[in-house]
């Protein structure tokens, strides 16, 4: 395989693909797309996310090739829904949710298949995935591969449209993160990448930036938990043991950052059963008494208080 053109948005998925497309191609592009969407922080990220990639990555930096943003405004123009228009995210009559922006995907495909024409590439690579993923009727591979057919009829061309989270659950997609550029991927994805619908970068999560509230954080959210679900995460005292418990090293850098992922992980992604196995396996070493069951504690209280 020689070069690949990646729809690039900024958000988790496509960082994802576009390390996939690293460790396959020859040569990599990127294109994103500016159609008016609200949630604009994603573009924003993309140039940052590629100058990290090949920073963190100089194996991969050689292969990474010209990135392009083209405008495609007509969605914004078309409008009705909550990613071009100012309203609240609902379930439409048609049992959609009204993130939905009818032809999305197909648009996308049918600019990202032209500018490849343009550029002599063949092979496209999208992070279109009906596992985990609103219902959106273009995300579908049935789409994705009429969609294939057309272009190549319509330009007689052989474009290949890679879909490589297809089949892929939320979990499953951090864990191909960590299978293709370790923890220094999945930092990545993490703190840069931006999912959420409200283009929320403000708010700080275990599992990355957001609302926490659309329907983008919660499965990303959920997703994450799960991830971790197959690891044995070390309580921060043992990965930070000159950190005293409430000193300031818990407040900033990675301290903060390894807090607030094993309290996600503890409280929100393990049983009762499973907790108190964990606290046997690693009990609380002296000025620590008591930590479990305060965030134990903390994630009830906010249980109860509908908070997540």
């Amino acid at each position: 395989m020689s070069g690949a053109l990646i729809l690039f948005s900024g958000g988790q998925d496509s960082t994802t693909c576009l390390a996939w497309a690293l460790r396959r191609f020859e040569q990599v592009e990127t294109v994103g797309f500016d159609y008016g969407q609200r949630h604009s922080a994603e573009l924003a990220a993309r140039p940052r996310i590629l100058e990290r990639m090949r920073t963190l990555f100089p194996a991969w930096a050689p292969k990474m090739g010209a990135d392009h943003l083209l405008p495609l405004e007509v969605l914004k123009t078309i409008g009705g829904t909550a990613l071009t228009d100012d309203r609240a995210i609902a379930m439409g009559a048609n049992g959609l949710p009204n993130t939905f922006v009818p032809g999305r995907n197909i648009l996308f495909l049918t600019a990202a298949a032209a500018l490849a024409y343009r550029r002599d590439i063949s092979d496209l690579v999208g992070g279109m995935c009906e596992t985990d993923y609103s219902g959106y009727p273009d995300c579908r591979e049935s789409t994705i591969r009429a969609t294939e057919q057309a272009l190549n009829l319509g330009m007689e061309a052989t474009f290949r449209i890679h879909t490589p989270l297809m089949r892929a659950t939320k979990a499953q997609t951090w864990k191909l993160a960590e299978e293709l550029g370790g923890d220094a991927l999945i930092e990545l994805i993490r703190l840069m990448t931006v999912t959420c619908y409200e283009g929320n970068i403000r708010r700080s999560h275990p599992w990355g930036f957001g609302c926490g509230k659309c329907p983008a954080c919660a499965l990303r959210a959920k997703g994450w938990r799960a991830y971790l679900d197959g690891k044995d995460l070390n309580p921060p005292w043992k990965d930070y043991p000159s950190y005293e418990r409430g000193s300031m090293g818990w407040r900033m850098g990675g301290g903060e950052d390894c807090w607030l992922v094993f309290w996600d992980w503890f409280a929100f992604g393990l049983s009762d059963r499973q907790r108190a196995e964990f606290a046997a396996k690693h009990p609380e070493p002296q000025g620590w008494e008591g930590t479990y069951g305060d965030m134990v504690k903390a994630y009830r209280d906010r249980a109860a208080s509908g908070g997540r």
